[in-house]
């Protein structure tokens, strides 16, 4: 899935660019990759479409974040403690945090893993560059260099 996200990036400057659905699909398809890594980016690449992101949602950096009853159960405590740390730290926003809780909440139990919700963050990163500078080589040196996605 890495390797897809790491396409995406590197062929598309923003979300805003990047197809999406059977579009998606068929360069993803063209790529190389999987139907299984093609379905999972186009469904994350839709949630980034379908999200508030940054422009429409502003809750204070230092908001508690309450996880409902399904989310706790579903969501490692080590995937919501990196979560929390990255909002607090500023690295992540709020409403990039609720994308990737968005987007975990819809993989396979065995599918959420921190590795996955690093990822996750990359895309959200990604999405909102246009709107707050993040270029798409900081959010790979997040996911591959030194700091705290390692």
């Amino acid at each position: 899935m890495i390797d897809v996200m790491a396409f995406l990036i590197k062929h598309f400057h923003s979300i805003q660019v990047c197809p999406s659905g059977d579009d998606l699909g068929s360069v993803l398809e063209n790529a190389g990759f999987s139907d299984r890594e093609i379905g999972t980016m186009i469904l994350f690449v839709q949630l980034l479409n379908d999200m508030p992101m940054m422009a429409d949602f502003h809750a204070p950096q230092q908001a508690l974040r309450i996880y409902c009853r399904d989310e706790t159960e579903t969501l490692p405590a080590a995937v919501r403690a990196m979560l929390h740390t990255w909002q607090q730290d500023g690295t992540l926003l709020p409403a990039q945090r609720e994308f990737v809780i968005h987007a975990l909440m819809h993989l396979p139990y065995d599918e959420i893993t921190v590795e996955t919700a690093k990822m996750l963050v990359v895309l959200a990163l990604w999405a909102a560059q246009s709107e707050d500078g993040v270029a798409a080589a900081d959010s790979e040196a997040l996911l591959y260099g030194n700091g705290m996605m390692h």
